[in-house]
């Protein structure tokens, strides 16, 4: 993602060195300084020089670019270096959701609130660094519940955006192999039924199977993979809106293969938690 935020360098320097758990001393040393240079570089005291970033970047095994502008995954970083996950204990749970899943909710509140926005978002979640990570990358299906919730309690988010989510989530970026792999199949039941079969590969927070078929329609289960989480998006009232982002998702896939339209109806299940789409042709 492009985000225009501006990182201090000395915010950077001082989060690399701490994710990776080195010492000032240990740093120093590699870089030939003394420990009291490496404060000063981390306090913004003392410009970096070009062969200090050089160095820096062969030691953290990144770009001088991702180094100067702080576009850093640190979780990689960190997977690097044999240190444990930089997240919030809160998000350690089973990495679950897909980014690309997330990746269009953040795409529109970028566009209508702004880079400052949701970096103040993510921020105060402390997942500040989600912003760098690649579209297959997976993270706990509660960062989802509640960077949805936190912006919905600013009021900068509702359901009535989910037809412009769903349309962010069909760039090519997202899509994947799928883009590819269904684009010649010649008709929307065709297409539904090979997105439902091949889900596990892009779907975190539901399993979809397929509950009963007919001539002019499939009626599809959309179970929450994870019980807690499913529990965590009813404590919130975010249920229904992740429902119905499902449900607007597979309403508007055939446009992008050039397919025609299809009718998708939404049922709740209130004994069992469970959606339940039913899909005309």
């Amino acid at each position: 993602m492009d985000i225009k935020i501006e990182i201090k360098i000395e915010d950077t320097l001082k989060k690399l060195r701490k994710t990776c758990k080195v010492s000032q001393h240990k740093l120093a040393s590699y870089l030939q300084i003394d420990q009291a240079g490496v404060s000063r570089l981390e306090k913004g005291c003392q410009n970096i020089q070009i062969d200090t970033l050089i160095k820096l970047s062969k030691f953290y095994q990144l770009d001088i670019e991702q180094i100067i502008k702080g576009t850093i995954n640190y979780y990689a970083l960190a997977k690097n270096f044999g240190i444990d996950s930089p997240l919030p204990k809160r998000y350690q749970g089973v990495q679950e959701l897909h980014m690309k899943e997330l990746m269009p909710i953040i795409a529109h509140l970028r566009k209508f609130q702004g880079d400052t926005f949701i970096y103040e978002v993510l921020n105060k979640l402390g997942l500040d660094d989600l912003l760098f990570l690649p579209p297959d990358q997976k993270c706990n299906s509660l960062v989802m519940s509640d960077i949805i919730a936190l912006s919905m309690e600013k009021g900068a988010l509702s359901a009535t955006d989910i037809p412009f989510i769903t349309s962010l989530s069909f760039d090519s970026q997202y899509l994947g192999h799928f883009n590819t792999s269904f684009s010649k199949l010649e008709k929307s039941k065709d297409l539904i039924h090979s997105w439902v079969l091949n889900s596990d590969f892009f779907e975190g927070i539901f399993k979809f199977s397929i509950f009963s078929e007919k001539i002019s329609s499939l009626t599809l289960n959309m179970d929450f993979n994870n019980i807690e989480i499913r529990d965590e998006f009813k404590k919130k009232g975010l249920e229904n809106f992740i429902l119905l982002l499902k449900q607007s998702y597979l309403k508007q896939l055939p446009h992008r293969f050039n397919l025609p339209s299809l009718e998708v109806g939404l049922l709740k299940d209130p004994f069992i938690g469970r959606g339940r789409l039913e899909v005309s042709f």
